[in-house]
Order: structure tokens, then sequence, then C-alpha cells
């Protein structure tokens, strides 16, 4: 059963496959840090580009471009954003690029693209719906709604999370001294785990969310969420 399971998640779907960009994964790293960095050279999270404070550009600078900030997050497939990527500048995504040349996305592009990027190494991977604790100091029990990757280690035959999306300037920014390259266990709850700890009154459900969206609809409904995204359907 576990081989069956593996194999399945080594494999792409509609949404991870690159297409016919796939010969630009050809000279990727193999480390996870690296294939990190080069997804965080692929997009600018909507969220942290608000306050140029951050990365030195906003949303009207790439809208000044002519380019549809929104148009770009909502592009649901891998090719898709590749295809954007790719038509902004012709480069390898080994080379450096700047800021304001990278695609619009949210944590769940991150998650993706890294988990595109080792399904093609033939890697089993796969995005997990949640929440993540390491956005806020650990005495506020805040969990922030947050996609990461999971991926199969054949040395200890364990999944390990990764979150992709988190470079130096976001550590920096939220105080992280964590490991996000290698996940701690209790830094990142799948839906499946909050909604058991939900159902023995464990955790307090207007904790998990993001803006006006949490509490009890929050878990409940990143639980289809992250049901989803484990039959491959990352929405």
């Amino acid at each position: 059963m576990q081989d069956e399971m593996l194999e399945f998640y080594k494999k792409q779907s509609k949404i991870s496959d690159p297409g016919k960009f796939v010969k630009y994964y050809e000279d990727l790293p193999d480390s996870i840090p690296e294939l990190c960095k080069i997804v965080q050279n692929t997009f600018n999270h909507i969220f942290w580009i608000k306050d140029k404070k951050n990365y030195g550009i906003t949303l009207q600078d790439i809208i000044d471009l002519g380019r549809d900030p929104n148009k770009e997050l909502n592009m649901r497939n891998i090719e898709e954003k590749l295809k954007k990527y790719f038509s902004i500048e012709e480069t390898s995504f080994i080379e450096p690029r700047e800021q304001i040349n990278r695609v619009v996305g949210n944590c769940r592009d991150f998650a993706l693209l890294l988990v595109s990027m080792l399904r093609h190494k033939e890697i089993s991977a796969r995005v997990r719906s949640g929440a993540a604790k390491y956005f806020f100091p650990p005495e506020m029990e805040r969990f922030e709604d947050h996609y990461i990757c999971e991926y199969w280690n054949n040395e200890d035959n364990q999944w390990h999370m990764v979150d992709p999306q988190i470079d130096d300037i976001m550590k920096k920014a939220c105080n992280m001294t964590i490991n996000t390259t290698d996940l701690p266990y209790d830094q990142f709850l799948g839906a499946g785990r909050t909604w058991k700890e939900f159902r023995k009154g464990k955790v307090k459900p207007e904790n998990f969310g993001i803006g006006e969206w949490r509490g009890q609809h929050f878990v409940f409904e990143k639980l289809i969420m992250d049901l989803a995204s484990l039959n491959k359907v990352d929405v």
C-alpha cells in the first residue's frame, strides 16, 4: 500500500505538470534549500509586495508595466504560471531575476512549484493545506492560513515538510528561527490534524485563519482543501 501511495505522488497531476516548459527542469539542483531558492526566484507573494519596504516594489509597479497581478495570481496550473514567467524574461530558473520580473502568486504557488520540481525528479511530493505557527510569536498560539510542500525522504522513510516561500526577508520580518526547509512537526498543522485537535477541544478555532476568515468554518473548509490536495487537486 505504501509503495502504491508513493508512486501516486511521484507522478505529475494536470495542475503540477510543467508541460512544454519541462525542458527548464533539466538543470535543476537536487538539494531542497537550493530548489527553494529557485522557487523564490520565480514568484512574488501578493501580500508581501503590498508594502514597498519589503522587496522594493509594489503591486502598482507591476500594474504600471501593463501586467495584471490578479490574473497572474489566479492562474491555476504550473504550465500557465511558467508561460507567464518566461514571457516576462527569457532566462533559466538558475539565473537570478529582478523582483519585479517574478510572477505574482501566493503560498499555494510556491508549494506547488516545488512539488512539480520534485515529481520531475521522481520524488514523491504533495501540496498540504493547513495553518502555520511561525508567522507569529510562539506565545500567541496563532496559526496562519498557509500551504506548504511535503516530500518523502527515502533515507528515513518519512514525510518531511518544507516551506519554499520563506526567504531571508520574511524570516527577518517574522523573527523566525526555525529551519523552513525541514519544518518541525509542531510548526505546521495540516488541516486533518487541526480538525482532530479541534474535535477534541484541544485548540481554539478562533486562533486559526487569516483576516476575518477564521474559526470553525476556516478549520472545516481547510479540511476540504487538504483532502483535495492529497488527491492532487491543488486548489
